[in-house]
């Protein structure tokens, strides 16, 4: 058994096989290179284009669905904030809606209270008596014909001579306290509270009637009412 001759002296591979046509295997064996690459192939399915080309259509179908999906979210997120937009309006439009109606059916109670409360001063008719005594009755028509043709008229006399108590029955006899009350002011609680009384008495009525009063949180004011006494504050 000798060595191949054309094999260097540092790498000898020997044919251990009786057979000396049979080629010598070995890692470094001519051919067997050949026969490894044949064993491993083997079972193996041969990568081709078409299926290199449908994976990487498929990795760009893959990589495109996270984009569609991204898309449809943003789509759906616009629309939603869309709806609550359209929500909003709508709720807005609704409380509008009924701010108003409570605004109309409060000016609409505001309007038939102050109808019923006309109808019922121009009712009344309470009874005017002047004391003859009095400085301010001897003027009496002249301070009326200023109050009608003036919006404000000031009127200036000595005390006791008649005005807290006869000047409201002369705005009463020109027909004012129907569309609205005559508004008569002391500064003191006590003297309100007198002054409505000393009114009502000479008019031979109930405090409370054609004349009333009101101080703090006290309040005798009908809906006839047309003179009320009160404090200035």
């Amino acid at each position: 058994m000798e060595p191949y001759a054309d094999r260097p002296a540092g790498n000898l591979v020997f044919d251990m096989r009786d057979d000396s046509n049979t080629p010598a295997s070995g890692p470094d064996a001519p051919g067997d290179a050949a026969r490894q690459n044949r064993r491993r192939g083997r079972g193996r399915r041969p990568q081709t284009a078409s299926g290199s080309s449908g994976s990487a259509q498929q990795g760009q179908g893959n990589e495109g669905a996270p984009q569609s999906e991204g898309g449809g979210r943003a789509q759906q997120s616009q629309g939603g904030k869309r709806a609550q937009l359209g929500q909003g309006s709508q709720r807005g439009k609704r409380n509008q809606r009924g701010k108003g109606a409570q605004r109309g059916r409060g000016r609409q109670a505001h309007e038939e209270r102050r109808a019923r409360q006309r109808a019922a001063r121009a009712a009344r008719t309470p009874l005017l008596e002047y004391p003859p005594e009095l400085p301010v009755v001897e003027h009496r028509e002249e301070i009326a014909k200023a109050i009608r043709d003036h919006q404000v008229v000031v009127i200036a006399g000595e005390t006791g001579s008649g005005k807290t108590t006869q000047i409201p029955k002369i705005c009463l006899e020109l027909g004012l306290g129907v569309d609205g009350l005559i508004g008569h002011t002391q500064p003191r609680r006590i003297a309100a509270r007198s002054v409505a009384q000393r009114l009502a008495d000479e008019m031979a009525e109930d405090l409370g009637d054609t004349v009333g009063y009101q101080v703090r949180f006290t309040s005798q004011v009908a809906d006839h009412t047309r003179v009320k006494v009160m404090t200035d504050g």
